[in-house]
């Protein structure tokens, strides 16, 4: 159980893993912020586009890092 899915993974690759994992100790994810159903596939959609826009929210802050490590 987690509070939201960016909390659980920054990339798309391992939340697919986190995922899988789960699913194969026979055990469901679930978000207490985001009722998502993984059981049909809008569910899937949404959960890997959540992990889409994790991973997105993740690249935009090492850009902009990177971006004031090369200023300063």
């Amino acid at each position: 159980m987690v509070t939201r899915i960016d909390r659980l993974a920054r990339s798309i690759g391992d939340l697919q893993d986190i995922v899988r994992a789960v699913k194969a100790k026979g055990a469901t994810l679930k978000a207490t912020e985001q009722p998502i159903d993984t059981g049909t596939a809008a569910g899937k959609c949404f959960l890997d586009m959540l992990g889409v826009f994790a991973e997105f929210k993740t690249n935009l802050r090492k850009e902009a890092t990177d971006g004031r490590d090369r200023e300063g």
